[in-house]
């Protein structure tokens, strides 16, 4: 089978989507499929990664969106889809990448969403409406007939398809890399006047509430002062917590491109927080759970699903003392028994598991299909 993946706002310092679609490609090529991505890039190029054909297309950043870039010529888009004559597309876009799957459709293709975001959480984070889900599902409407079924990673992530009576729903988790991601022996201690290190793993924008950890760990820190605030990630909203931060003992490590480098990281932390309410899945908290690491998280959003009753973190209000106290339970609690049930936890996701799911999608096998019904 050939299958072709459309992605936009995938970029260097992109995290959860890359990460997903990347994952997917290779596994897909692994199983012996011949495997094209298509996503938007500085200038036109071809590059073959995994074994999977990544066509860069030259296209615009996207205004506010912290450097992100989307294709917007759908005209090229289409023909590119038709040149590689896929039987299969796999589409992580709901904006413009729609033409692409659209083009494929016209020649018999099948074709797969893959639910990302939730877009009226992303809209009402950006324009500051209280609800936009009116317009969400009008545009969510327009999209089912171009798709044959719809992936979702969670319950949260396919509320905006399920309530408009979409009957194409399949619940399909994402993986964790549980080589990569494990943890160290958290038996061993670095001594009592080593500081305590809280991770707030994810990208540096608005929709992932980064000022909220902040605010935080200043509620934390004045509680007890051995311990400081480690950011993992990039993007728009940095130089703003640096500004914030400067009284504080708060690092900014950027961006990693290694794996090996952040799972190095994460192993050396004790606690994650995690406070975005709109995540459709959490990729970022699966890495800190497999790293034995536990998280706290907000009531809102898809991560409660990753986090409630495992033994391994806190699900708590969406506020900063909220966080705060969950923060000095944990620490206060031995790290080896927390350690123990985060990477259970993590076991419980693989991207064997998700690609053998995507895959029954993609070919339409009875084994795939959707589990998650209409209320209508």
């Amino acid at each position: 089978m050939r299958i072709v993946q459309l992605a936009n706002f995938v970029g260097p310092s992109s995290g959860g989507l890359r990460v997903a679609v990347s994952e997917l490609g290779a596994r897909y090529a692994g199983a012996g499929h011949e495997v094209a991505r298509i996503v938007p890039g500085p200038r036109d190029e071809l590059t073959v990664v995994d074994d999977v054909e990544v066509h860069h297309v030259a296209s615009p950043k996207v205004p506010l969106m912290g450097g992100y870039r989307a294709l917007i010529d759908r005209r090229r888009l289409g023909e590119l889809v038709t040149r590689l004559a896929p039987d299969a597309v796999e589409l992580s876009d709901k904006t413009t990448m729609v033409a692409g799957a659209r083009a494929a459709r016209h020649r018999g293709s099948r074709v797969v969403l893959v639910s990302h975001e939730r877009l009226d959480a992303i809209l009402a984070d950006r324009v500051g409406w209280a609800s936009l889900r009116d317009v969400t599902d009008r545009w969510n409407r327009r999209l089912l007939p171009e798709v044959d079924a719809i992936a979702c990673a969670s319950a949260f992530a396919a509320e905006e398809f399920v309530r408009i009576g979409a009957r194409t729903v399949a619940h399909v988790p994402l993986g964790v890399d549980l080589d990569t991601f494990r943890p160290t022996d958290r038996s061993v201690t670095n001594g009592p006047h080593h500081p305590r290190t809280i991770v707030c793993l994810g990208r540096l924008s608005m929709e992932k509430r980064p000022m909220t950890a902040l605010a935080a760990f200043r509620e934390l820190h004045a509680r007890r002062s051995d311990v400081r605030l480690l950011f993992i990630g990039d993007g728009p909203e940095r130089h703003r917590l640096e500004r914030a931060a400067e009284a504080l003992p708060v690092d900014f490590v950027g961006h990693l491109e290694s794996r090996g480098e952040l799972a190095a990281l994460l192993r050396s932390a004790d606690v994650a927080i995690a406070p975005c309410p709109h995540e459709t899945f959490g990729l970022g908290v699966m890495e800190c759970l497999a790293s034995g690491l536990p998280v706290v998280v907000p009531n809102g959003g898809a991560l409660p699903e990753l986090v409630r009753g495992c033994g391994a973190g806190e699900v708590v209000p969406d506020h900063p003392p909220a966080y705060a106290a969950a923060l000095v339970r944990l620490l206060d609690t031995p790290g080896i028994l927390l350690a123990a049930a985060a990477r259970t936890r993590a076991e419980a996701f693989s991207w064997d598991r998700t690609t053998t799911r995507m895959l029954g999608l993609l070919t339409g096998h009875r084994e795939s299909t959707p589990i998650l019904a209409s209320r209508s």
